[in-house]
């Protein structure tokens, strides 16, 4: 919303349909691996850097 992007558009971007992008925008994310998960995160900001860390 912040960004005025569509689910839609989102889902394009991500190359997903919109039912996906709407279970990962409702946090419905249990079926997802972290792989997959931080693969879109890379798609929407690839200049962010981060680090995972198993708890």
């Amino acid at each position: 919303m912040k960004n005025r992007i569509t689910q839609k558009q989102l889902a394009d971007k991500l190359g997903v349909d919109e039912p996906e992008m709407s279970r990962i925008l409702h946090y419905k994310i249990e079926r997802y691996s972290i792989d997959r998960l931080v693969g879109y995160l890379e798609v929407l900001y690839p200049k962010m850097s981060f680090k995972l860390f198993a708890a």
